[in-house]
């Protein structure tokens, strides 16, 4: 699987991606990360990739066409036709068309939405695409022409999606948090298949977790249930089917 962010902040994954699982899939060629920066695609001598607000909102916005130029150029590289030297001047349009149907791709667009990112999706995203693209933002968001954009040439694979009913300073860290998510699905980066966890994701969210022990079997007068001492495997699953967490 292929991985691409697009940040303003690229050094903010460095811890991520040398911790445990994360930077052994990277080192065992499971997946592969790579960062573009929006800055490159500003057309002005500065590259200023944030502007005013029109209307008068004293907040800063994220311009549209270095956020668009940079998503456009993370598909180019892995489309069949990887001729194309992307630039401001590039038929925006040729880059959209020119994307094969052979790469299976998703933008997905961390921000605030009526939909909420699940395991299902976590599961999903590791089986229908080779290539995860992350969008993170900062400041009052970017310019709406970058979600018109996507709307019209991606409708397949833009996807707006959020965490939860909250706001953080950028959009890094919840990105972070769905690509842990999907490549500890992905095949032979853990040791044990999903369905072996407690919380089970062949249910569909049916369920949250049944509570887990381990040694000493007391602490501070808090003991493990009889039960799952008893080696009765039937019992046990019996109990932690019970013990569930339902929604």
């Amino acid at each position: 699987m292929k991985i691409t962010v697009i940040t303003l902040f690229p050094e903010l994954f460095d811890g991520f991606l040398h911790a445990s699982k994360i930077d052994r899939a990277i080192t065992d060629q499971f997946i592969t990360v790579d960062f573009i920066n929006p800055r490159s695609f500003c057309t002005d001598r500065h590259q200023q990739v944030d502007d005013e607000i029109y209307g008068g909102n004293t907040w800063l916005l994220i311009k549209a066409q270095p956020m668009i130029d940079a998503v456009n150029n993370a598909i180019e590289r892995w489309t069949k036709n990887p001729g194309i030297e992307w630039s401001s001047d590039t038929d925006r349009r040729d880059v959209a068309d020119s994307a094969s149907a052979d790469v299976r791709f998703a933008i997905i667009y961390p921000s605030p939405s009526q939909t909420t990112f699940t395991q299902s999706q976590a599961t999903s995203r590791g089986q229908k695409y080779d290539h995860l693209i992350f969008v993170c933002w900062r400041y009052e968001g970017i310019d709406h022409r970058f979600d018109e954009y996507m709307t019209d040439h991606y409708p397949e694979q833009f996807c707006k999606i959020s965490l939860g009913q909250f706001v953080v300073f950028g959009w890094e860290t919840p990105s972070m948090v769905m690509i842990e998510s999907v490549v500890r699905l992905l095949p032979w980066v853990i040791t044990h298949f999903p369905h072996e966890e407690s919380y089970d994701i062949s249910q569909w969210l049916s369920n949250l977790e049944y509570p887990q022990y381990t040694r000493p079997q007391d602490v501070y007068w808090y003991t493990v249930p009889e039960v799952l001492l008893s080696g009765h495997h039937v019992n046990i699953q019996k109990w932690n089917m019970e013990n569930s967490q339902q929604l």
